[in-house]
């Protein structure tokens, strides 16, 4: 069933972009899949948690679906190769972040041949809980929402804590973003199905698939694969909607305590195309080789492309026409909450969802002022913190006084610095402090 109430929660802001906050550029474009790379490059940190380490050397050949690279810690998930070819190189790479990671490099024999163990299950109905939890974690199942946390420990709470919802996050509030949108229009059934398994995983009885209100073709797309437990819930059109604490907020009116996760309510949250890819694991013994990247802003035609992780981005938009003159900044993600990118020859990795050019008229190069005081940061701040002062005792590194005033709380969601009318840096501040609160708490 649908909920017929359209759910929200209190703050929040209505970034303003052309053709409703740049998702009309792309969001009636079928998902293409992209060419496959000449060399893959594949990160051996793709997730929160403890790095991979590689299990094949230089010269070996691997298929695709083939482990390439071991978890060394129940935090983490396994990386599997996208392509069939050989290994050239181990080595030290730039990731989108910006930082080297030890990478599995190979050259693509463009055979295409997969291993053996991929095929149809048949014993599905009979898998128990522990099984269906077993094979997310093999197959390197990870939030594809952008977080990249293993679904394998968001199934695992602690002793005495227990689900009573599994709320799919369907709100893709991020502008220019279409990938999730595309995935419920054209893959409904295996994200209602994975939904399905993860309530079996979970032994819960209650599955709500959370999709913004102007979404609705999506929810139709969706409503005829909803079993006995689940229904789809409207949301507001609003950001960051889809912010887990927010949507749990917006789905149960529950709140999730400061430093707490949404298992201390009761509740876990997956993105749609995460539960996509839990089905494929699960029916199809398919570990994530590809994910789905929505490559739009300044390039000549914004695509929704389907890519094998390890690709390059610049291939990518290569493959969109290329970038229009005058590009200022390439983000990996979108405008609120995407990273900036200085080498488009970084890697896609599996939680990679967009690929955003932005043009110096995109872009808000208002000259900053001081801060006037005048709240707006507060009033739009989702989790209801004061940005202004935690970004001044950021500025003037006071971290036990940006502790105090709940630093840690912040999501990052950039909605202070949108809001700011001196157009000040909050959102970097306040992640700076952050950084060295963390930083500091490690050391002692």
């Amino acid at each position: 069933m649908i909920d017929i109430k359209t759910a929200t929660f209190k703050g929040g802001i209505h970034p303003l972009h052309s053709i409703h906050h740049g998702k009309g550029f792309t969001n009636k474009l079928p998902i293409k899949d992209a060419d496959a790379p000449k060399i893959a490059v594949y990160p051996m940190s793709q997730h929160i948690g403890a790095p991979c380490e590689p299990n094949v050397k230089v010269g070996d050949r691997v298929l695709i679906g083939q482990e390439i690279g071991s978890m060394k810690g129940f935090v983490s998930a396994p990386i599997h190769a996208s392509v069939s070819g050989t290994v050239k190189a181990i080595e030290q790479r730039l990731t989108i972040s910006g930082s080297p990671v030890i990478s599995v490099v190979v050259e693509n024999d463009f055979k295409d041949e997969w291993i053996p163990e991929i095929k149809e299950r048949e014993n599905v109905k009979d898998l128990t809980a522990a099984e269906i939890k077993e094979i997310i974690k093999n197959c390197g199942i990870v939030g594809l929402g952008g977080a990249s946390f293993p679904t394998h420990v968001k199934l695992s709470p602690a002793e005495g804590l227990k689900a009573d919802y599994i709320i799919l996050n369907g709100a893709e509030c991020e502008p220019y973003l279409t990938s999730d949108h595309r995935m419920m229009l054209e893959q409904p059934k295996k994200i209602a199905g994975g939904l399905n398994l993860l309530l079996k995983a979970m032994d819960c009885e209650n599955g709500v698939i959370a999709v913004e209100n102007n979404k609705k073709d999506a929810m139709e797309a969706l409503k005829p694969y909803l079993s006995q437990g689940m229904r789809i819930q409207p949301l507001k059109v609003k950001y960051p909607q889809g912010s887990e604490k927010q949507l749990i907020n917006a789905v149960t009116g529950r709140e999730v305590p400061s430093g707490g996760l949404p298992i201390a309510v009761g509740c876990v949250v997956v993105n749609v195309s995460t539960a996509a890819a839990v089905y494929d694991a699960v029916y199809s013994m398919r570990p994530i080789i590809d994910t789905v990247i929505t490559v739009v802003g300044a390039v000549k035609e914004p695509k929704n492309l389907k890519a094998r992780v390890g690709t390059p981005l610049i291939e990518l938009v290569e493959q969109c026409g290329g970038l229009l003159d005058g590009v200022e900044k390439v983000i990996s993600g979108g405008p609120m909450m995407g990273m900036a990118i200085y080498d488009l020859n970084v890697p896609a990795q599996k939680s990679t969802s967009g690929i955003l050019a932005l043009t110096k008229k995109d872009m808000n190069d208002a000259q900053k002022t001081q801060c006037i005081r005048c709240g707006r940061c507060a009033q739009g701040c989702p989790m209801h913190l004061q940005p202004m002062l935690i970004n001044r005792l950021s500025v003037m590194k006071n971290w036990d006084g940006a502790r105090a005033h709940n630093a840690l709380d912040c999501i990052e969601c950039g909605s202070c610095s949108y809001n700011c009318p001196a157009k000040l840096d909050i959102t970097s501040n306040i992640r700076a402090a952050k950084r060295a609160i963390l930083a500091a708490s490690r050391k002692k």
